[in-house]
């Protein structure tokens, strides 16, 4: 990285600290303490330059499909996609999506289901899942050479065949380069690493409002987990009688955890958005009790999430701020980012 602190001094970090380096963006730890993080989701400077490395352009690219028909099927199908992703048989990420929690207008047959004592038994919502495809399913990402794409193409589906009453298919493939004809029909072209705002106007919220916030507890990447957050989620927001909300069941956005998007969608109407806000803080709160943790947020939660962290009285936070009075005591960067306020703000901050 290069970095602008907040006294003008600029940083070079890594390798980039030598004078003429050869493998500043080849090497990433350079030499001492690795300074790097520091600088991700913080406020202690500016980033000018940051090296990325990039993945060469794929021969073959497939997509396969595993579903799955009972509820706690959950357990085996996280278990085998830990294996396929850790094994680097599937790549990028991994999106676990259910009928029960489909975004859009509620279904009538689910919801009165979903209006009994305990919100269903397990039988019935096992029943209306298997006419919508299974209960739970998963695409998993391929892509290499078209060797090798095959051979982990043939491990997946016999690694997810070991699973009782899976159904795993394939659903598209493309080989490199694209056409622009067909990179047109593509719904999503992110997933194959060509930038698009398309995603943002297909979305849920999109549809329901004007926009969107969302909060994105990381919890265990095993099926109880799964099950657990599922009811937590839907019985908070049942409790306070809100409905404007969609959720991603889980997704691998990082390696060994499950990310849980949880959608709000945003409106015209301030009163409306102001139940929006009080709804995501509840969740928020509830998540945190349950130990999962955000791992980002909006600008107006930032010091919601950051009070969540409260190990040893919020020994982290303090450790944050001593590096922000080091690194900028007047407070001219980004004040409150991720909950991290300057010494002149922070008493202030604390009691809003």
């Amino acid at each position: 990285m290069e970095v602008v602190l907040a006294n003008g001094d600029l940083v070079r970090t890594g390798m980039g600290a030598l004078p003429n380096a050869k493998t500043w963006q080849q090497f990433k730890y350079g030499y001492g303490p690795y300074v790097d993080g520091i600088f991700t989701q913080s406020n202690y400077g500016v980033v000018t330059k940051l090296g990325i490395w990039l993945y060469p352009e794929p021969e073959a690219y497939l997509v396969g499909r595993v579903s799955v028909p009972k509820r706690d099927d959950v357990t085996p199908l996280v278990d085998m996609l830990s294996y396929l992703a850790n094994s680097e048989v599937a790549q990028g990420p991994l999106y676990l999506s259910s009928p029960l929690y489909a975004p859009g207008m509620p279904d009538p047959v689910l919801a009165t289901i979903r209006s009994k004592s305990g919100g269903g038994t397990v039988a019935d919502l096992e029943a209306y899942a298997q006419q919508k495809g299974g209960f739970w399913s998963t695409d998993l990402p391929i892509y290499g050479a078209r060797e090798v794409v095959a051979a982990k193409w043939q491990v997946a589906q016999r690694k997810l065949r070991e699973i009782p009453g899976a159904i795993v298919e394939k659903i598209r493939s493309y080989e490199f380069p694209l056409s622009v004809a067909e990179l047109a029909k593509m719904e999503n072209p992110v997933e194959i690493g060509v930038p698009s705002l398309t995603i943002f106007t297909a979305t849920w919220a999109a549809t329901m409002g004007k926009g969107h916030l969302f909060i994105a507890p990381v919890v265990p990447m095993n099926g109880p987990a799964v099950i657990e957050s599922m009811d937590v989620i839907r019985g908070s927001m049942e409790e306070i009688g809100f409905r404007d909300y969609a959720v991603v069941p889980a997704a691998t956005l990082h390696e060994r955890c499950f990310i849980i998007l949880v959608i709000f969608a945003t409106f015209k109407e301030p009163e409306r958005n102001q139940k929006v806000r009080e709804a995501l803080r509840r969740m928020a709160q509830v998540t945190a009790e349950h130990g999962w943790g955000e791992y980002r947020a909006h600008t107006a939660f930032m010091s919601d999430i950051a009070d969540s962290y409260s190990f040893n009285n919020h020994a982290l936070r303090r450790l944050h701020e001593t590096i922000k009075d080091a690194l900028d005591p007047n407070g001219i960067l980004s004040p409150g980012k991720a909950g991290i306020w300057p010494k002149n703000a922070r008493s202030a901050a604390r009691k809003v």
